[in-house]
């Protein structure tokens, strides 16, 4: 699990960091920790299905409850 998370978690923040500077004139930070953070707090307070793509697009499928502790 944690290979997986670790490629999601990249993959997320290369994805974030493209859109967020595609226009090339504004400087960008970001914390992908956080965003990450937030989507775990959304999956939480969220019904079953949307929490479960969530999970999916965590890389967490199998783990969200444990990783939400």
């Amino acid at each position: 699990m944690e290979n997986r998370f670790a490629e999601t978690y990249n993959d997320i923040t290369n994805q974030l960091l493209k859109r967020l500077a595609a226009d090339g004139e504004n400087n960008v930070v970001i914390s992908p920790f956080s965003v990450l953070m937030l989507l775990g707090i959304l999956a939480d307070a969220t019904g079953t299905e949307t929490r479960e793509e969530i999970a999916k697009i965590l890389g967490c499928e199998k783990n969200l409850p444990e990783i939400l502790e």
